[in-house]
């Protein structure tokens, strides 16, 4: 799902309240909600419903404004969810991790193989693949990452659930042929039900997503992004997705689970829990009340039931 470009310019935030909201959880508790929703108001010209949300669009920013968010933070943690993914769905579905950093001057390029793929923890989109590593840019790649290193994507979202978050670089194996993107396998999925599925595929070209119902038809819908006439190729392995979304979601009322597939194998990438921030458009409009179907928000309010010791493992 891809945000489209439209952003007011009075949703930026000044510089003074953008430190305390970085430095304060009180003051993120009080702000946000207010922020929230006059950041959805600007966008889509009506107000952010608290009781009755139905759209996903709503849904998510219900969740950005009311959701308590932050107690997420573990689980949008790239680097920390892993433990999480290990515990539930087991090692063989982590893409395996081949290096962490606090700042890439701590980065050990020799020791990493011909292509792996940089990201950093604490947002989105913020990651770098490297098919080649010898004709990389090194200097170019590092300084991109120390930059995102020092930003916080809360700020640039109110996705309150990457504010505590401490910043790292990650090193991840490169799955699949390095010459081309894996097709990304998306799970939209509430409480252990999985509600449909979304595949991109052709990044390197035309940058093409579908939207599939589980028994992957394709949904005459489209984004921001070209949308293909007919179901792309169904993944061997898409009951095993299906089947890990189920346990992986079972704590959140909402939640986008991504996936890879190489060879047969799958691959969990990352929990997802307000894609696009929740400013997008679809098109028809009427489908996003579609895709709302069947969360239920009030499950925010309830306890996740995740053995916190979970994380305080070591990294695998």
């Amino acid at each position: 799902m891809a945000s489209t470009p439209k952003n007011p310019a009075h949703l930026r935030l000044n510089p003074q309240l953008k430190y305390l909201l970085r430095h304060s959880r009180l003051l993120r508790r009080l702000l946000v909600p207010w922020l929230v929703c006059r950041h959805y108001a600007a966008y889509y010209g009506r107000p952010l419903s608290r009781d009755t949300p139905r759209s996903m669009a709503d849904i998510i920013n219900w969740a950005k404004a009311w959701g308590d968010l932050e107690r997420y933070a573990p689980f949008a943690d790239k680097y920390q969810v892993r433990h999480y993914i290990k515990a539930v769905a087991g090692e063989s579905h982590l893409v395996p991790l081949l290096a962490v950093a606090g700042r890439s001057a701590d980065l050990n390029w020799d020791t990493l193989p011909a292509s792996f793929v940089l990201k950093t923890n604490h947002g989105s989109g913020w990651n770098v693949l490297v098919p080649d590593k010898n004709s990389a840019d090194r200097a170019a790649i590092n300084a991109r990452l120390d930059h995102w290193l020092s930003r916080s994507f809360f700020l640039h979202s109110l996705e309150s659930q990457y504010a505590p978050i401490k910043p790292r670089i990650i090193a991840e194996a490169y799955i699949g042929d390095p010459r081309s993107i894996p097709t990304d396998y998306k799970i939209t999925c509430s409480k252990g039900v999985s509600l449909h599925i979304q595949a991109d595929f052709d990044r390197s070209g035309r940058h093409i997503r579908a939207y599939l119902d589980l028994d992957w038809h394709l949904m005459k819908v489209r984004d921001g992004c070209q949308s293909p006439e007919v179901a792309p190729p169904r993944p061997t392995g898409l009951a095993r997705m299906l089947d890990l979304a189920a346990k992986l979601s079972k704590p959140f009322p909402f939640v986008r689970v991504d996936f890879y597939e190489d060879d047969g194998r799958v691959y969990v990438g990352e929990l997802t829990f307000t894609p696009a921030s929740g400013l997008y458009f679809v098109d028809p409009p009427e489908f996003d009340l579609v895709f709302g179907q069947g969360v239920d928000v009030t499950g925010y309010r309830l306890p996740l039931g995740v053995d916190p010791k979970i994380f305080s493992q070591a990294a695998p």
